[in-house]
């Protein structure tokens, strides 16, 4: 990846985490003990980091909401095929039906344009 200025981004080596506890577990020591810290000081400091604690505090709960919504798809370990649907298409050809009736090609679809453009746009609108 580039930035408009066309300088390479960096991106460092990402956290797995295999499970929901382990996920909350990493969100607890790496961000909510920290927010925690900060709501010490801010009281400490006559409400001086007001501002950045209810910033840092929206940030995570919106993490914690969306890993929550998509917690059934995130660890899902099933498999999708189109076995079937091609079984379909190949029964229909040797019959003499025309397989474009059915108007079904999920080779076709930009999976990365969809979740980009359709559908996170479309969960942010309607769920939050």
């Amino acid at each position: 990846w580039t930035t408009k200025e066309g300088e390479k981004i960096v991106v460092g080596k990402g956290t797995v985490l295999t499970t929901i506890e382990s996920f909350h577990r990493y969100m607890t020591i790496r961000y909510i003990y920290p927010l925690k810290a900060l709501e010490i000081v801010n009281t400490a400091s006559c409400r001086s980091f007001q501002n950045m604690l209810m910033e840092i505090s929206r940030k995570i709960k919106l993490v914690m909401r969306l890993v929550d919504l998509y917690k059934p798809y995130m660890l899902f370990k099933g498999v999708y095929d189109d076995t079937n649907t091609k079984k379909l298409i190949q029964k229909s050809k040797e019959m003499g039906i025309d397989a474009n009736l059915f108007y079904f090609d999920p080779t076709c679809i930009d999976w990365e344009n969809y979740f980009m453009k359709i559908h996170n746009p479309a969960a942010v609108k309607y769920l939050f």
